[in-house]
């Protein structure tokens, strides 16, 4: 999870990624990049508390303990919780739905990752009793979700095939820079004794 102010709205961005969430009490911008994954944007329409989550899978919570926020069945449930502290009513609580692309060339069992995700949130919202106000799932392409938390709209890009690949391969190097800073900087320490 990172934070930069957007130029073009002048709003402080929350930028969280795979097995992250956000919730908020502000006036800012909650944004994910999708692909197989799935983000749930919960909100009320009284009120700017909201927040947003990005998991990767399924996980059930009833046959298996799963503490990740990988897990959607984990992942739904903090996200949930984490409103409810802020003074949410379960009752009031709506969703808009993302993600679940065809990105990943890989099936389990009959569906694929993607198609396997769509399945659980819908399930789960519906057994939750939350309603899905809008929703933008499915498909072949990745997905770039802006989530403004005082009005509650919602900014959807597609990317195609060759965008999801250079920010596949920008992460990746990314990752690589922040590997050999942290290497850098531990060498850089000088253990002593008392």
């Amino acid at each position: 999870m990172h934070t930069f102010i957007d130029s073009k709205f002048k709003k402080k961005v929350v930028s969280i990624g795979p097995g992250e969430y956000h919730v908020t009490e502000e006036d800012i911008i909650i944004q994910t990049v999708l692909g197989s994954c799935i983000a749930v944007c919960l909100f009320t329409d009284g009120g700017i508390t909201c927040g947003m989550n990005h998991f990767m899978l399924p996980g059930d919570s009833t046959t298996e303990k799963v503490d990740s926020l990988r897990y959607g069945a984990y992942s739904m449930e903090v996200l949930i919780n984490s409103l409810l502290k802020l003074g949410v009513r379960r009752k009031d609580l709506k969703a808009k739905v993302f993600g679940g692309g065809n990105i990943i060339d890989f099936k389990t069992t009959k569906n694929t990752v993607g198609e396997n995700n769509i399945d659980f949130i819908f399930d789960f919202l519906k057994k939750e009793d939350l309603p899905i106000i809008t929703k933008h799932v499915g498909g072949d392409n990745a997905r770039k979700v802006m989530f403004f938390s005082l009005d509650k709209r919602v900014l959807l890009k597609e990317i195609n095939k060759t965008e999801t690949d250079d920010t596949v391969r920008e992460e990746t190097e990314y990752n690589r820079s922040i590997s050999k800073k942290q290497q850098q900087e531990q060498s850089s320490i000088i253990w002593f004794d008392d």
